[in-house]
């Protein structure tokens, strides 16, 4: 359970949540940003990676500080 997670498999699960949020933006704008990025179906692609990454950081037992 995650209230038994030491802070060292705290820290290694918020930092693959943070891998995971890191993937979906890179490639979110690389859908964004390619030469058919117009069509529907990168469109809807973009949108969906878009808001797991940002449905995702509710996902982290730690808020980020401005110290990492």
């Amino acid at each position: 359970m995650i209230r038994d997670m030491t802070p060292a498999e705290r820290r290694a699960y918020d930092l693959g949540i943070r891998a995971a949020i890191d993937a979906a933006c890179i490639v979110a704008l690389t859908i964004e940003t390619s030469q058919d990025a117009g069509t529907f179906r990168k469109r809807v692609a973009a949108e969906t990676l878009a808001t797991f990454a940002e449905a995702a950081e509710g996902l982290k037992l730690t808020q980020a500080t401005h110290q990492e």
